[in-house]
């Protein structure tokens, strides 16, 4: 315990391995397949020397090693799962994942089916059935703390979970927040703003197609009993939660019931999750939480940086305001992460 409240960013070269686990439980939306679940795991390393630049896609997502060992400095190392954003995928995160794993965690990260840009298409039950992603959480947890590398070197004990966006509900509903699906409507009609009803830019399909698809989708209907459920996995220690959205349509009172620690990072310039609509109110009902709101950014910004070359043509997901540094907001946001996890793991 004393070597990791020493631990700090920096202090571990950084190793990432893939996973392609499957739930059997339940059924792919585009096949008769199980599904899948596509998964990076960032760890500690000791071959400091494989260690490169890595970038996916239009992200650069951080300097490690393509499947190194994992460090032996210490026996076993706590673990954070971790939840993307709507329509955003493993790389879309890996800042705080490679960085959780150079303060000593095993940070990982899964791209969730049909809500992720690391497959070919977005799928609506994707975006909406918002409840099938804490499942993922669940099922990831049970293939890690079986898996013959990770098993051995995850102090199960100690397991957090983090996520931006729709993946800061992911892990709020882990911690035991409930949605009251019913109310989504009758939210929306009094909430045009709010981007669980305008829907955020990276998202494919209107408002209009999702009420249609609530009440004609066979997958929709078949998953819908369920999303009032609670998802909460006793495993599960500590939640972060980075601009979280859905506040709209998630029981109070499953919030106050919420029994373990929770920190909530937001940006103060956040025009799709406002946090007064969205993380100050999360943190007015969660007994056991902290909130701190980052001057002038927005809601992309908690992205990965751009290679230089996407920076160019995009403007909304890889650019910042005039005087926000994205790499220092990822610094600080990892920071608080790493020091509320030491403290609550």
């Amino acid at each position: 315990m004393e070597l990791m409240q020493m631990a700090s960013i920096g202090q571990f070269a950084v190793g990432a391995t893939y996973r392609d686990y499957i739930d059997e439980r339940r059924r792919s939306w585009v096949s008769s397949s199980s599904r899948p679940l596509i998964t990076t795991i960032w760890y500690p390393t000791d071959e400091v020397a494989k260690v490169k630049k890595q970038c996916i896609a239009v992200f650069q997502t951080g300097h490690y090693a393509i499947n190194a060992t994992i460090s032996q400095q210490q026996p076993r190392y706590p673990l954070i799962v971790v939840s993307h954003g709507t329509g955003g995928s493993s790389a879309s995160i890996a800042w705080l994942c490679v960085r959780l794993a150079s303060a000593g965690f095993i940070a990982a990260a899964i791209n969730h089916h049909g809500n992720t840009a690391a497959e070919p298409q977005y799928l609506l039950e994707g975006m909406i059935l918002w409840w099938e992603r804490a499942k993922d959480i669940r099922c990831l947890l049970d293939h890690l703390l079986a898996d013959e590398v990770f098993a051995k070197a995850i102090d199960s004990e100690r397991i957090g979970v983090a996520g931006f966006s729709i993946g800061g509900f992911t892990a709020l509903a882990c911690a035991g927040a409930r949605l009251e699906m019913n109310r989504w409507k009758s939210h929306c009609a009094l909430n045009q703003s709010d981007s669980i009803c305008k829907l955020p830019p990276e998202m494919s399909f209107n408002i209009d197609e999702v009420w249609h698809a609530i009440e004609n989708n066979p997958h929709i209907l078949a998953a819908w009993p369920e999303a009032n459920e609670c998802y909460r996995d006793s495993r599960i220690k500590a939640a972060f939660g980075i601009a979280p959205v859905a506040k709209g349509v998630v029981s109070d009172e499953s919030l106050q019931s919420i029994d373990i620690p929770v920190h909530l990072v937001a940006g103060s310039a956040d025009d799709q999750a406002a946090p007064e609509n969205n993380a100050k109110l999360y943190a007015a009902q969660i007994t056991d939480s902290t909130l701190e709101i980052l001057p002038n950014v927005t809601h992309y910004t908690f992205l990965s940086e751009g290679v230089w070359w996407a920076k160019l043509f995009d403007k909304q997901f890889l650019r910042d305001p005039k005087g926000v540094n994205r790499r220092k907001v990822h610094d600080t946001t990892a920071s608080v992460a790493v020091s509320f996890f030491y403290k609550n793991l």
